[in-house]
């Protein structure tokens, strides 16, 4: 039934059961049932049988509260009680008021500083040392004296980028560009996909060394989780499926392999590939009807199957054989249907299966993977850093806070809200990265920024204009201090300088 619901063409409105969540959010609100362990049965039972009647965000909750351990289920149960007490109090005294609140259940911080050189291999060597301990981890880098929420954040995003770099070939390519400077990042449209190994590759140096990137990746990915960090992927939801498949715990059968290796999830993964065997499927089509001594000579789209010179490789791919000597063997009319089973079962299964298990057993090292069998394939995409968001007009007003020498009312914030909502793109995931550190909103958007969104005035010295001035941030409370600006062109363009400019480090502290 799970499955069916993830899979329905019927929106997940339809299904929801709000008077389970209420009762399902009363128990995971309680801290004694928490901390002990003693949630009842149903509730566990039902959310990851039928996680389809939960929304979304009970799910995370359900998640942070059976699967983080102790200390960070009080934790997070702290944090939404003191979100709900600031809400009923109002957002201006709000940090005052919990400074005076009991905190339960802080989890230990780990500090780590470490080089921008060399990231990647400092990331590795961090989530071998720190990656399954239960402490925060909390980042800086040398010759920064930057430290806290801002630097870690940045951290977890550009990581999130080192691993989608050509050169380590973990990923399928759909760029015609083909070199692999350290600059070069994989481009698909259809989202990250792991780059097939055959079976002898998988055991050759290049295949070992990518099965450890992938179990890194794993255990990086189960990291910021527990953190409650934001990553920046775009993952394809075909390879999350198979990861949500083999979380099922049962031995693939015939008719799951065929499942997993349609030409339809095929098309999401490589729609020219697919448009490719579907042309091969035409003749195996036409051959039904053709006596065997005959078929050789049948012409689809102005060619025989003869003339496409095809031999048993994986297409993109000539390196990986789909059969012993595949390379000396040409398709024909007797073995092409083999041929595109071949293709497809190795794209989408037998070429991937060693990556994705090794990603499963390195995320399962911090916590155990299958707790996100809760979340379909299409939620784990966006949880992992590819959600849409939100920068409406009415979503980034009641987001922005004023606050120490502005008001909502003030030109200058009327004329910030202005310039964000028009933002393209790349606008916006440069001044996130200025403001928080990531270049990404968390799960919800702009109103689950923790610590919220706040503009304070940014005052000149005597003597001085604030047409001189660039705006400053502090990343670990979102909080931008912005000049009051003559003019609402130059508040933009001093805010893509001071965008660029600080791009890159933590300076200040």
């Amino acid at each position: 039934m799970n499955s069916y619901a993830k899979d329905s063409k019927i929106s997940n409105e339809q299904f929801m059961n709000w008077k389970l969540t209420v009762k399902l959010n009363r128990q995971l609100e309680d801290p004694l049932v928490v901390a002990s362990g003693t949630l009842p049965g149903w509730s566990i039972h039902i959310t990851k049988q039928f996680s389809f009647i939960f929304p979304l965000d009970t799910r995370i909750f359900f998640l942070q509260s059976t699967s983080f351990g102790f200390s960070r289920s009080i934790h997070h149960w702290q944090l939404r009680t003191n979100q709900e007490y600031a809400d009923s109090q109002g957002s201006s005294n709000s940090n005052s008021n919990n400074n005076h609140r009991a905190q339960l259940g802080r989890p230990t911080r780990q500090k780590v500083r470490l080089s921008r050189k060399s990231i990647l291999q400092s990331a590795v060597k961090v989530l071998q040392l720190y990656g399954s301990t239960p402490g925060v981890l909390e980042i800086e880098y040398f010759d920064e004296v930057g430290s806290g929420l801002g630097p870690t954040l940045e951290f977890y995003a550009t990581v999130s980028r080192e691993f989608c770099k050509k050169k380590l070939k973990l990923w399928r390519d759909n760029s015609d560009d083909n070199q692999e400077d350290l600059e070069s990042y994989v481009q698909s449209n259809t989202g990250l996909f792991p780059y097939p190994l055959d079976k002898n590759q998988v055991f050759s140096e290049n295949g070992r060394k990518m099965i450890y990137f992938f179990a890194t990746l794993g255990k990086f990915i189960a990291r910021a989780l527990l953190d409650s960090r934001i990553i920046d992927f775009n993952f394809n939801p075909v390879f999350l499926k198979l990861v949500q498949f083999f979380n099922q715990g049962a031995k693939p059968t015939n008719r799951d392999l065929k499942k997993l290796t349609s030409l339809n999830s095929l098309r999401l993964v490589d729609s020219t590939l697919a448009n490719s065997l579907e042309h091969l499927i035409k003749y195996i089509e036409a051959y039904k009807d053709v006596p065997i001594d005959q078929r050789s000579a049948v012409v689809i789209d102005d060619c025989t199957l003869d003339d496409l010179s095809l031999t048993f490789t994986l297409p993109g791919y000539p390196d990986y054989e789909l059969i012993p000597n595949g390379d000396e063997i040409f398709i024909n009319h007797e073995n092409v249907e083999n041929y595109v089973n071949k293709v497809l079962e190795a794209t989408l299964y037998s070429g991937i299966v060693h990556q994705t298990k090794a990603f499963m057993e390195g995320f399962s090292k911090v916590f155990p993977i299958n707790s996100l069998i809760i979340f379909s394939p299409q939620e784990l995409v966006e949880l992992l850093g590819s959600a849409e968001e939100d920068w409406s007009l009415s979503t980034i007003v009641n987001s922005v806070h004023a606050n120490h020498g502005y008001t909502k009312e003030s030109e200058a914030i009327k004329r910030l809200i202005n310039i964000l909502v028009n933002f393209n793109d790349i606008e916006k995931r440069s001044f996130l990265q200025f403001l928080t550190g990531s270049p990404k909103l968390p799960v919800g958007g702009f109103k689950s920024l923790r610590p919220e969104f706040t503009v304070v005035r940014k005052l000149a010295e005597p003597g001085s204009s604030d047409d001189d001035y660039l705006p400053s941030v502090m990343t670990c409370a979102n909080y931008l201090k912005l000049p009051n600006y003559s003019s609402e062109e130059i508040m933009k363009a001093k805010l893509v300088q001071a965008v660029n400019e600080g791009a890159g480090a933590f300076l200040l502290s």
